[in-house]
């Protein structure tokens, strides 16, 4: 039951004590009883000031209480979660019983907050809780404030207040997560993971994302202003030649992150390969040391050159083996020749 002109609502407690003191008023006329009668007006009476008391507390709360909300960011990808915490803090000298507290926010995003803050919130105090924000569509998504439901010591009224301020998420198309770059992950090969380049540098215009386009593309400013995300397009080109050239000199045997120096240079081959994978282009390989070329690899598809790739980061890791054995090591290190 709302009380009339407020923003307050009886809770059961509140309707049964009405009943009860209408009661004695109807039964103290009837038997012209007038205890009865002014016992039923004092009920009504004190529940209709506690009533004023308690709409006038939640208009005190509503100015004074301050909502504080730290997102972990404010772009996400669709099916990435928004995680943060919420503080309420109290500076006024009022007591606030917090029933429940409820985000309000767009159709697009599901906000699950802790039932932490279901408590007493003492004058000069803070609650704070976590809370984690899923996407459900992309878009640009609002979030408006807090709805705090509070109610009174005695549970005979309840109310709603609106704090916090205004926030945004924007949620963009899926893209996937894409693993760390280093030389061990390369060689088994990893087109599953990395995109595919685009295969030309002519720009032609922008298009909305589709799975396959490269994230370095995203045109942002695109995206904002059509509140979709949008990629540049580029004209492809046909016949480009991409030359590797591997150093495998006794310098390339020094230790390094993950091997050494040659293996490194083997990763960085292999990514270069795998991003003109899809395209027109040709990939040839030459190993050379402090002398001459080693091998010269003519150039193919670059599918194809991938495989003779493999096959040459094996050969070339027996050899390295093999020299740092006959020099006395067996491992090659930088104080090996």
């Amino acid at each position: 039951m709302r009380i009339p002109k407020t923003s307050a609502r009886a809770t059961w407690k509140a309707g049964w004590l009405v009943e009860f003191g209408m009661a004695l008023v109807v039964l103290g006329i009837l038997t012209r009883e007038i205890i009865l009668a002014t016992v039923g007006m004092g009920i009504l009476l004190s529940l209709a000031a506690l009533g004023l008391i308690f709409q006038r507390r939640l208009g005190i709360l509503q100015r004074e209480l301050r909502l504080v909300q730290r997102l972990s960011k404010t772009g996400v990808f669709l099916g990435d979660r928004v995680e943060g915490e919420l503080t309420i803090r109290n500076p006024s000298r009022l007591a606030a019983q917090i029933l429940a507290v409820q985000a309000v926010v767009e159709k697009g995003l599901s906000y699950q907050l802790s039932p932490s803050f279901y408590r007493l919130l003492r004058p000069g105090t803070a609650l704070s809780s976590k809370f984690v924000i899923m996407p459900l569509a992309r878009g640009r998504f609002q979030i408006s404030g807090f709805m705090l439901t509070l109610t009174d010591t005695r549970g005979l009224f309840t109310g709603e207040i609106k704090c916090g301020e205004t926030y945004w998420i924007e949620v963009h198309p899926g893209m996937g997560t894409q693993a760390p770059v280093t030389p061990l992950r390369l060689y088994g090969g990893s087109r599953e993971i990395y995109r595919k380049a685009s295969a030309g540098t002519d720009y032609a215009g922008i298009h909305e994302y589709a799975p396959g386009d490269e994230y370095s593309r995203v045109e942002w400013k695109a995206t904002a202003r059509l509140r979709k995300l949008m990629v540049k397009e580029f004209d492809p080109e046909a016949g480009a030649m991409l030359h590797i050239l591997i150093d495998t000199g006794k310098s390339m045997h020094q230790q390094s992150y993950l091997g050494n120096k040659l293996d490194d240079a083997l990763a960085v081959a292999m990514i270069l390969t795998e991003w003109a994978a899809g395209s027109a282009n040709k990939v040839g390989i030459w190993t050379y040391n402090e002398t001459e070329i080693t091998k010269a690899m003519r150039p193919e598809a670059p599918e194809r050159q991938m495989r003779g790739l493999r096959s040459l980061a094996v050969t070339l890791g027996t050899q390295s083996v093999t020299e740092a054995a006959s020099a006395g090591c067996a491992i090659p290190q930088s104080d090996c020749g």
